[in-house]
């Protein structure tokens, strides 16, 4: 019996990149996708991965805060080249959106960046960063 069509991996970056660096949490990020690829390959299934524009709410520093666009690109990109030792990749991206009591709750302006200010608005964000979706 067949118990899920999808493998959904949430890809959430718990570190701004000046907090960590690039190297870690593109570590993060591939250390998770072969995770994910070990059993989408196993089970015949597609890897479709949540991402968040946001720093994880449970960063003492930095939760909460957004992610600069040139991070955002980076980690959508990472996880679009991405390869499994069978040659699949991502076949998707879910844009995680939380409710908007969620959102308000956790969303900071982001100090981790220098001059780069955005408006903390859901759908303003999504659609300011959408240019680095494509």
């Amino acid at each position: 019996m067949q118990k899920t069509d999808i493998i959904f991996p949430s890809l959430y970056l718990l570190f701004p990149d000046k907090q960590k660096g690039i190297f870690q949490n593109d570590r993060y990020l591939t250390e998770n996708l072969q995770t994910a690829f070990y059993y989408a390959d196993r089970l015949n299934k597609p890897v479709i991965p949540f991402v968040w524009y946001m720093i994880s709410p449970n960063n003492k520093l930095y939760g909460g805060e957004l992610l600069g666009k040139s991070e955002m690109k980076r980690y959508i990109n990472t996880i679009r080249k991405f390869t499994s030792k069978n040659k699949n990749k991502v076949e998707g991206i879910v844009w995680w959106e939380s409710s908007k009591k969620a959102f308000l709750k956790h969303v900071k302006q982001p100090s981790h960046l220098e001059n780069e200010k955005v408006i903390l608005n859901s759908t303003d964000i999504l659609i300011n960063y959408s240019t680095v979706i494509n």
